[in-house]
């Protein structure tokens, strides 16, 4: 079995390489995060942000999750978007169907 050891003169060039490759992307700052993004930058194009917290309910016994009747809904808590529900104490475990709300001003 061969093993092949790398030196750092021998690294030197794909760090780089892998540097002048993260400065061409472009990046986009959201919570203090960088980011990069894979899609062009249209400056003419509205973005509307859905990130937050939302309504949400927890239904266990759902009569038909496709069409659920909406007016029975009752949203008693609020959660973050994005975020997975069933990672709360409240519902970890649990089996039903989840329903989420907001409201947005166009």
């Amino acid at each position: 079995m061969k093993i092949k050891i790398f030196t750092v003169s021998m690294l030197r060039p794909i760090f780089w390489a892998c540097l002048l490759s993260l400065s061409t992307l472009s990046f986009s700052s959201s919570n203090d995060m960088l980011m990069p993004t894979a899609f062009p930058h249209f400056p003419s194009r509205s973005i509307l942000r859905l990130d937050g917290l939302w309504d949400f309910s927890f239904m266990e016994k759902c009569q038909d999750p496709l069409k659920p009747d909406l007016a029975k809904v009752t949203y008693t808590d609020k959660l973050a978007v994005p975020g997975v529900f069933d990672t709360m104490p409240q519902y970890a475990g649990k089996r039903g169907t989840a329903f989420y709300r907001t409201f947005v001003t166009a």
